[in-house]
């Protein structure tokens, strides 16, 4: 575990630089697709934040529909990583106030809140395909060791 995120030469030769969708939605926009977050990026970028609407995508719950559902929390493996800490920060900010971003709160709910506010972040890299897991079982304690 490296809880520093100063990555070796040997980390970075298994990333790959990616787009990074910076969009904001509004929190009664409706979940279509990826698009409204994918309408301004970044390129290539090799570590970021997940964005809202892959947050929501996450949830098994079919009533997840918009930002402001609590339902998104519903059957979310993702929001579920969110109750052992505190809040933590998404990419997407909230189009209604400029000085919003979304976060997902210790109970796995999306909220929009002033960028003032204190949150975790979770960084999010993209690993090369080529790399395999040589161990691990994807938990906390025991992450997934890849080559």
């Amino acid at each position: 575990k490296n809880d520093n995120l100063n990555f070796t030469v040997e980390d970075k030769a298994k990333l790959v630089a990616t787009t990074l969708c910076t969009g904001n939605r509004s929190e009664e926009q409706t979940f279509a697709s990826g698009k409204v977050e994918c309408n301004t990026t970044l390129d290539d970028m090799y570590i970021g934040l997940l964005n809202l609407y892959d947050y929501a995508l996450a949830s098994l719950d079919t009533t997840c529909t918009k930002p402001s559902d609590l339902q998104c929390q519903n059957y979310n493996y993702l929001g579920a990583i969110g109750t052992t800490g505190s809040s933590w920060w998404l990419m997407t900010g909230n189009s209604d106030y400029s000085y919003e971003a979304y976060r997902v709160k210790n109970t796995g709910a999306i909220d929009a809140t002033s960028c003032n506010t204190r949150a975790s972040l979770r960084p999010v890299v993209v690993i090369r395909n080529d790399i395999f897991s040589t161990g691990g079982t994807g938990t906390e304690e025991d992450p997934y060791l890849l080559r």
